[in-house]
């Protein structure tokens, strides 16, 4: 009997140790498991936010691609230095057409105002013609329905002989075009 018991004994402890092993075991998988779904967890926090991230620089591109074509289109009522010679042929043929005599066109100093590629610059024009009170209404409408920015600063008029003071703003890199070039003072 004793030969039973001790069998009995060897038998338990072996099934205490398989036991234990089997606990330690699976306390080892459950580590791993929760170390490794939180590994998991982290990963989709970080996936949420690239893909949160994602949408926002979508957003970005488009809102960037939109103040592209708003630029291009703002850019497009501002001269350059061929439209703005075009400009002039086509201002004298008006005033001819109209039965003004252009007499002098008077190019002031160019003032940069926005510094980029090419740079926008102010370009003060004095024009001095000889015009009847209708030919000068003609003339005004001719420049208030240009397509591009044309800010008139002054006009006189007195008898046939007239003065309008036009400022132009022109892209250009052309500095001996028209003459002189300065900064603009703030």
């Amino acid at each position: 009997m004793k030969k039973n018991g001790r069998l009995t004994n060897i038998f338990i402890i072996i099934a205490l140790i398989e036991i234990a092993l089997v606990l330690f075991y699976a306390g080892f998988l459950t580590f791993s498991l929760y170390s490794t779904s939180r590994a998991l967890s982290l990963k989709t926090a970080e996936l949420q936010e690239l893909v949160a991230q994602s949408g926002t620089i979508e957003t970005l591109k488009s809102q960037i691609e939109k103040s592209k074509a708003s630029i291009s289109e703002i850019k497009s009522n501002f001269f350059n230095d061929d439209s703005l010679l075009s400009f002039f042929k086509n201002f004298y043929d008006i005033c001819a057409s109209n039965g003004a005599d252009l007499q002098h066109i008077t190019f002031s100093t160019l003032s940069t105002v926005l510094d980029t590629s090419p740079p926008l610059k102010t370009l003060p024009v004095s024009i001095e013609f000889k015009a009847n009170y209708n030919s000068v209404i003609k003339i005004f409408e001719y420049l208030e329905n240009y397509k591009m920015h044309i800010k008139e600063v002054n006009f006189s008029f007195h008898g046939i002989d007239s003065s309008l003071d036009i400022v132009f703003y022109v892209f250009t890199n052309s500095s001996d075009r028209w003459v002189y070039e300065r900064m603009a003072q703030p």
